[in-house]
C-alpha cells in the first residue's frame, strides 16, 4: 500500500501505532529483563495477540509504503535488541554473518497500541 497513491491504505503512526522499540519498553517494564521480553513481543507477534506493521522509504524513488503484517511474517523474522533498539532481520539471519532487512530501503516497524496496552498494561 504506497502512501498518498490507494485512497484509505492505512498510515501507520501516532496515536494508533507505537515504534516497536516502545512496545519492547512497555513489555520489558512488566517482564522486567530484556531477554524474556523480546521472546514475548516476537511469540504474541507471530501468535497474532499483538500486530505489527512496517513503514518502508525506497532510497531511489522516495516512495513510502505502509503495511500491516499478518503472524507469518513475523515467522519469518529474527528479533533482537541492539543498543536498546530493536533489530529485526528478514529473512533471519544465518549464523554468522548476519544479514540486514532488505537493502535499498529503510524499515521502521510498530506495534498497534490497542493490543499492546490491552495485553500489557500496568498495574
Amino acid at each position: 500500500m504506497a502512501r498518498g497513491k490507494q485512497a484509505g491504505a492505512p498510515l501507520i503512526g501516532p496515536p494508533d501505532w507505537v515504534p516497536i522499540d516502545v512496545a519492547l519498553a512497555q513489555i520489558k517494564a512488566l517482564v522486567g529483563y530484556a531477554e524474556p521480553s523480546m521472546r514475548e513481543l516476537h511469540r504474541d507477534l507471530c501468535g497474532g495477540q499483538l500486530v505489527g506493521a512496517s513503514r518502508r522509504i525506497d532510497r531511489e524513488t522516495g516512495q513510502e509504503v505502509h503495511e500491516v503484517h499478518k503472524p507469518p511474517f513475523w515467522d519469518q523474522v529474527a528479533m533482537r535488541e541492539f543498543q536498546e533498539h530493536v533489530k529485526v532481520d528478514h529473512p533471519p539471519p544465518p549464523r554468522p554473518p548476519a544479514r540486514i532487512l532488505c537493502t535499498g530501503r529503510r524499515w521502521w516497524f510498530f506495534v498497534r497500541r490497542r493490543e499492546l496496552d490491552k495485553r500489557y498494561k500496568g498495574p
